[in-house]
């Protein structure tokens, strides 16, 4: 399991673009708590005219890549291609595509009908990317990778490992009879 610093530093710093691999749900969770916390900090400083907005807008820019490459591995993780999260946006795509051909056919029906059936979709899809960052990963490697679980668990050391019993001594090559090698000076008399 992945404790909430590790989460942090692999998603932030070891990880922040990278898709390939897989997180289990520990590093995947985690972040998302970190993100909304400092969500809340950012969202505070934010207050400062300047300075506060632009450190609000680059923290904003910075949480939605690394939560989406979180979430595509997360995705890895139970075997799941990435593609899945791209399913939420096209959803909303479709939605504004169907509205605005409403706006331009000045029918409110059509507007709504966008609304309706996107919106719809989108949360479908949502409610899907949810159960799967809930469910278990694959246990052992899939096609994305080895089990991030598997990986990180730590060997016993050595002064903590039980005693062996001491092994009997090999046994001796067996011997060559005297002059097989082509030496008849050794020829014991």
């Amino acid at each position: 399991m992945v404790s909430f610093i590790d989460a942090v530093k692999i998603c932030a710093l070891r990880k922040p673009v990278t898709i390939k691999g897989r997180a289990p749900r520990s590093e995947f969770w985690w972040y998302y708590l970190a993100i909304v916390l400092a969500g809340f900090v950012f969202g505070l400083l934010s207050i400062i005219p300047f300075l506060g907005q632009l450190l609000y807008l680059a923290f904003t820019i910075f949480s939605i890549v690394t939560t989406f490459t979180v979430t595509v591995r997360r995705l890895h993780d139970i075997n799941r291609s990435g593609w899945w999260i791209i399913s939420v946006y096209l959803a909303f795509a479709v939605m504004f595509l169907i509205a605005a051909i409403g706006i331009v056919a000045s029918s409110e029906t059509i507007i709504s009908l966008g609304f309706i059936l996107g919106g719809g979709a989108a949360s479908i899809l949502y409610i899907v990317l949810l159960v799967f960052s809930v469910l278990p990963g694959t246990k052992g490697p899939n096609r994305f990778g080895p089990d991030p679980l598997a990986a990180s668990a730590q060997p016993v050391p050595a002064a903590a490992a039980p005693a062996q019993p001491t092994a009997a001594p090999a046994p001796e090559a067996p011997q060559q009879p005297i002059g097989a090698d082509g030496d008849f000076t050794k020829i014991e008399k």
